[in-house]
């Protein structure tokens, strides 16, 4: 990664909660016990979700090409990740999408005004995409679920190799 890969990581590669909120998920089997892909590669921590609900998502960068194609506003049916910390507040790291918290009830995975849930940052020299979409698996034949996927691993392949500029 760090010398020019990419990664593209949907949902569940957002890592496990914390050990803390749930023993099951303690080391060894938690990603969440592996600093630099929690910290580094996804540059967030996921440690709640609320039960499947609809949504609105806020697509934020219309001219990334990783959102080409998608409705400013994305209404979908999801488990909406919280992350430890707020993504937006690191340097380098590029919010291309967010869910609107009022659209649905958040219950604990409140994250509050601001909840990133697509997002890209430079590793070293390669290139990180994280999107929290995508729980449940009838969700991979939603048109504009699958229109993510594609523009992301076309991104993601086109970005491979290349060095990773911080404002890209």
């Amino acid at each position: 990664m760090e010398n020019g890969g990419s990664f593209v990581g949907i949902h569940g590669a957002g890592g496990d909660p914390l050990p803390t909120a749930n023993p099951i998920f303690a080391p060894p089997r938690s990603a969440a016990a592996w600093g630099w892909y929690v910290n580094t590669l996804l540059g967030e921590q996921f440690i709640v979700h609320s039960p499947i609900m609809p949504g609105a998502v806020h697509v934020e960068d219309k001219q990334n090409p990783i959102t080409k194609g998608l409705p400013e506003i994305w209404q979908r049916s999801d488990e909406w990740y919280a992350f430890q910390e707020n993504p937006r507040n690191k340097p380098g790291f590029h919010i291309l999408a967010t869910v609107d918290e009022k659209s649905y009830e958040p219950g604990k995975a409140s994250m509050g005004a601001d909840h990133p849930l697509i997002w890209w940052h430079c590793v070293g020299n390669g290139h990180a995409l994280y999107s929290a979409l995508g729980h449940a698996a009838e969700y991979y034949a939603e048109p504009l679920m699958i229109r993510l996927l594609e523009n992301s691993m076309a991104w993601g392949l086109e970005q491979s190799g290349k060095p990773c500029p911080a404002s890209n």
